[in-house]
């Protein structure tokens, strides 16, 4: 089917990445002074749907941000490439993920990452876009989500017949599950 625009869905976190270039990465109890700051929207979320909308895809992100001002950022961003953010939730009482890097001089940097909203993605969340996941041609998931919405939304393609790709993370045993019991075969 000539000129048809691929429907994609990705489901995945979102991040906001703060990074300050020092000197030196201070040690426990140091304070030192920053040179720059830069702050993008990241994680697996964003950046697969950014990358999607770039091949020419129609994107759809499913995802949750806090009720804070990262998460009109995120959505601003998302925004600028042309991904439809119409299901990522706001999880008012949290803030949206953030990870904090520090950069010295050398290049090497350490990292903190707070999950926030992320840790707030329910399996009512993936039931509400059932409409835009079973339409998509194919739906690509994140495993660092909580466990229950990416089941959720593991059976929610399988019964709707859509394609997935799952980027696992880390051994889905670790989720509490044997390969067996996921609704759809994957390979990491």
């Amino acid at each position: 089917m000539p000129g048809r625009i691929p429907k994609v869905v990705v489901i995945g976190g979102t991040y906001v990445d703060m990074a300050v270039r020092c000197g030196q990465i201070p040690s426990p109890g140091q304070t030192v002074i920053g040179s720059a700051l830069s702050y993008t929207t990241t994680g697996p979320g964003p950046n697969q749907a950014a990358e999607a909308a770039l091949c020419g895809c129609q994107v759809h992100l499913i995802s949750k941000v806090g009720g804070d001002t990262f998460a009109q950022m995120a959505k601003v961003s998302l925004a600028e490439f042309d991904v439809n953010t119409d299901y990522v939730y706001s999880a008012e009482a949290k803030n949206t993920g953030l990870v904090v890097t520090l950069v010295d001089a050398a290049g090497e940097n350490a990292s903190c990452i707070y999950t926030g909203a992320n840790s707030a993605l329910l399996p009512q969340d993936i039931d509400t876009a059932e409409q835009i996941i079973s339409g998509a041609d194919v739906c690509l998931i994140h495993g660092r989500l909580p466990q229950e919405a990416i089941v959720t939304a593991l059976r929610c393609a399988k019964s709707l017949g859509e394609k997935v790709i799952l980027n696992p993370t880390r051994p889905i045993e670790q989720h509490g599950r044997q390969n067996s019991d996921l609704p759809i075969e994957y390979f990491s």
